[in-house]
């Protein structure tokens, strides 16, 4: 999610354990549903969704991480996908993660939203 917070990996990425083959990390729980397209994510957040206005929309899409919280997703991306995540670092990892991907559907609903009021 560019946007918010850019990330080195997939939602669907590989990152490896120290010792280990590089294991697939799955976010199945708040990402795409591959089979009927639908996000969990999505209808969970269409409340929120359906309460913004033009101005709330607007606002939303500006929202970013700011430059140290970037820099630390950066480098846990990079430890990530080298395999050298500590189990806390993952754990951080995966919560940032999951912030992005709910910030980037709540971008997405308003970029719909404004996209309907023209």
């Amino acid at each position: 999610m560019p946007s918010a917070m850019s990330r080195n990996s997939s939602s669907q990425s590989r990152c490896g354990r120290r010792g280990e083959e590089k294991s697939e990390i799955k976010y199945n729980l708040l990402d795409m549903n591959r089979r009927n397209g639908i996000s969990i994510l999505g209808r969970m957040l269409a409340p929120v969704s359906r309460s913004l206005n033009a101005a709330a929309a607007r606002k939303l899409l500006d929202v970013k991480a700011d430059a140290q919280t970037q820099k630390r997703v950066n480098t846990l991306a990079r430890k990530c996908n080298e395999g050298e995540l500590t189990p806390s670092e993952r754990a951080e990892y995966e919560w940032l993660v999951t912030a992005g991907n709910v910030i980037a559907v709540l971008q997405a609903e308003a970029r719909l939203r404004l996209a309907k009021n023209r």
